[in-house]
């Protein structure tokens, strides 16, 4: 009760960008997909292909991605990798919400909690955002313009290819947190354009990833512990890393943006 009165609570409205004429047209029509995996055919009413980024074939069962009228390339020249465990899910819904697609790199979400929590808050937050949320996957490719959530039951690292980055499955059978490995992984092959976000949470890992991350010349931001339902994981990387900069809800979203559309004046390879 205590941490809850500490905290100040406001309603997050869904975000929309379309223009009314364009979003009127689209509901009238019948949009028609074809599932990669079985070739089945299925037809989309027109309201829903405006706002879903994805279905389930109604055969197999596979993920069937809506390639869309709003899709575009957005290079992929910056991650930040926001991280936390209870009392997360509210920063996640005031900071996310408010980013824009079009600020350039990729956001990775690291939430410790069970996977059917965060499979539902990742509906949600699709649902009210800008950028394309979705859950992470093994080789699903890392593009620019979108929010990937990651649970802390999974051990994902970035594997580059090319010109592409891609999400890999590691192992954690040496004991290593999950979220240390994604940190260090991630500054490992973005260097300097990589930044860490520590949010509300339980004392965990993460202290040797924030290091790597500012090994590498990375930024490692936090947020204000007085804005944290739960302050030891904050609190517990900050001892361990005292140049990490504290911030605000609003002043971390102004540092985010930023630190991403900043990237985009530089071109370098992954």
């Amino acid at each position: 009760m205590i941490n809850a009165a500490a905290n100040t609570v406001r309603s997050i409205e869904p975000v929309f960008t379309l223009q009314k004429g364009l979003q009127a047209r689209l509901s009238l029509e019948k949009r028609i997909v074809f599932c990669e995996e079985c070739g089945t055919r299925q037809s989309i009413d027109g309201d829903r292909y405006l706002f879903m980024r994805e279905i389930s074939c109604r055969n197999c069962g596979d993920t069937i991605e809506i390639g869309n009228h709003l899709k575009k390339f957005r290079r992929n020249n910056f991650i930040s990798i926001l991280a936390g465990g209870p009392g997360c899910f509210r920063n996640l819904l005031g900071i996310v919400s408010r980013l824009d697609a079009d600020m350039g790199g990729a956001l990775i979400v690291v939430i410790m909690d069970e996977d059917e929590a965060v499979n539902s808050f990742t509906e949600y937050l699709n649902s009210i955002s800008t950028m394309r949320v979705v859950r992470a996957r093994e080789n699903m490719r890392i593009d620019g313009g979108n929010c990937y959530i990651v649970s802390g039951t999974e051990s994902f690292g970035l594997k580059p290819y090319s010109a592409n980055v891609s999400f890999q499955q590691l192992s954690s059978d040496d004991g290593k947190d999950p979220l240390d490995l994604l940190l260090s992984s991630t500054a490992t092959v973005f260097r300097n354009r990589t930044a860490a976000v520590i949010l509300s949470g339980d004392a965990h890992g993460g202290v040797a990833g924030v290091q790597a991350i500012l090994e590498a010349q990375g930024t490692a931001l936090m947020l204000d512990p007085a804005e944290c339902y739960y302050k030891g994981l904050g609190t517990m990387i900050r001892d361990s890393c005292p140049s990490i900069i504290s911030l605000g809800e609003n002043d971390l979203v102004a540092q985010i943006q930023a630190l991403h559309y900043g990237s985009k004046t530089t071109v370098t390879a992954v």
